[in-house]
């Protein structure tokens, strides 16, 4: 290895760990491989899949968003050996299928790399499943570039996607994508949900909110011995026992709640035993759940109450995705870019999850303590700096030099993370906001899917 790349490299520990990390868990043998298994109809040229998602992961980490200037800087070396229009024109082209598996298998490729312990404490409970968090994603802010979207009144919605979060280990597992932003996620549900089952066995435990919340849903969500707790949708008809008495108490917050049995029904899918938890809440509507979970004296309702709360986790994590990663600056124009863009965002995710547990042990310290923005400021001031300083292709051998040369990666990444330590890595504690919610403005929130303009299009030139 150059000297010069080897003492750039022993400035920038978080920079040189992430990197280490992400081609340790992610080589690209892993990536062509993923490529292989689920291309459908597309190809590989002078991109390779791996090259792909090493330029989008550069523009997404170090520019913004912006893939431009990620493509200067790469011009003429190993990681951009075709041109612009080239790159342009592979995300276009991007399987949904292929972005779906991008995430399911990188995540299945980071787990040993996360810390043991627990991103949130659940409920004593519930602790013997595998809770899943799921909920659905709109991919907005889509630019205007292809010419049938020109022009057109709106904003433009690149696609929808149901994910799914793992909440012990705060990864996100797993993703069915639509290309029509319109979309009812709850339709993708029998796509994920199997998937999900095959890729993490054991019993698991599904909350979703009230979209989610019917007998169709509790049916999909109980199948394969797994159990649910959902928001259940006002539409919905429960009829409690009259033969089995309710429970009643209150949560930590003084609020009362009843717990019944009854019978959930619904023309199509008929009837189904369940158990429904009604809090009520001041100056609001009550919160209403619905589970399989029938015990009230093993399954508490204080329990499903608190479990339930954690569901707002999801919520967080694509707030974090969308401001931290740039998913508001899409790179692509086409639904299926917009979407793979999506899935990488979020694989970068758990990228930074890994990474955070890894500072978080080298202190002692619970992952949650460690703020995701500060850490994720931190590595884009080094990953920038490394690149400046070292051409492309030099940076590449030095790095893959300096990874053969590490016999246990995980001892060498916290030696280097805690000698990189700083206080401005712990999270500041929540504050109150006394800022009054922002009023709707008249017909500046209208939205149109790409996908069905792009299909519009395509009928009309048929006829």
């Amino acid at each position: 290895m150059d000297t010069d790349v080897r003492s750039v490299l022993d400035k920038v520990p978080l920079g040189e760990a992430a990197w280490l990390l992400f081609h340790q868990a992610l080589p690209d043998d892993a990536l062509n491989a993923i490529f292989d298994a689920h291309r459908g109809a597309c190809y590989q040229r002078e991109f390779s899949f791996a090259n792909l998602v090493h330029l989008v992961n550069d523009t997404l980490c170090q520019h913004g968003g912006r893939a431009k200037q990620t493509l200067d800087r790469h011009a003429g070396s190993g990681e951009c050996p075709a041109s612009e229009q080239a790159f342009y024109g592979k995300l276009r082209r991007m399987p949904v299928p292929l972005s779906e598996a991008l995430l399911a298998d990188g995540a299945h490729l980071l787990r040993p790399w996360l810390s043991n312990r627990p991103r949130v404490e659940l409920p004593a409970s519930v602790r013997a499943f595998r809770v899943l968090a799921m909920d659905g994603k709109s991919l907005k802010h889509a630019a205007k570039r292809l010419k049938p979207v020109r022009g057109h009144a709106g904003r433009g919605l690149g696609g929808k996607a149901l994910v799914a979060l793992e909440l012990a280990t705060g990864l996100l597992v797993g993703m069915t994508a639509d290309p029509d932003g319109h979309a009812n996620e709850a339709k993708l549900v029998p796509q994920l949900l199997p998937r999900l089952r095959e890729r993490l066995p054991g019993v698991n435990l599904w909350i979703a909110d009230q979209q989610f919340g019917d007998l169709a849903q509790v049916r999909r969500c109980t199948e394969a011995g797994d159990h649910c707790v959902l928001r259940l949708h006002p539409k919905s008809q429960f009829t409690a026992d009259s033969q089995q008495p309710a429970r009643h108490g209150v949560d930590a917050k003084g609020r009362a709640w009843t717990d019944e049995i009854g019978v959930l029904q619904s023309t199509r899918q008929g009837r189904m035993t369940v158990r429904r938890i009604t809090l009520a809440r001041d100056g609001d509507k009550p919160l209403v759940l619905v589970t399989d979970l029938l015990d009230g004296e093993f399954y508490p309702a204080d329990d499903l109450l608190e479990l339930y709360r954690q569901r707002w986790g999801i919520e967080q994590v694509f707030q974090q995705v969308a401001e931290v990663f740039h998913l508001n600056h899409l790179i692509g124009s086409s639904p299926q870019a917009i979407i793979f863009q999506a899935s990488l965002c979020m694989l970068l995710y758990n990228l930074l999850q890994a990474v955070r547990g890894l500072v978080a042990d080298t202190q002692q310290r619970p992952p949650e303590t460690i703020s995701t923005f500060n850490l994720l400021y931190d590595l884009n001031r080094e990953l920038i700096t490394l690149h400046f300083l070292v051409p492309p292709d030099a940076l590449l051998a030095g790095l893959r030099e300096r990874a053969a040369s590490i016999a246990d990666l995980r001892t060498y990444l916290i030696e280097r993370l805690s000698q990189a330590w700083t206080e401005r890595w712990i999270k500041s504690p929540p504050k109150k906001r006394h800022l009054k919610p922002a009023k709707h403005k008249r017909g500046a929130a209208g939205h149109f899917s790409i996908h069905r303009v792009l299909v519009e299009s395509k009928k009309a030139k048929d006829v």
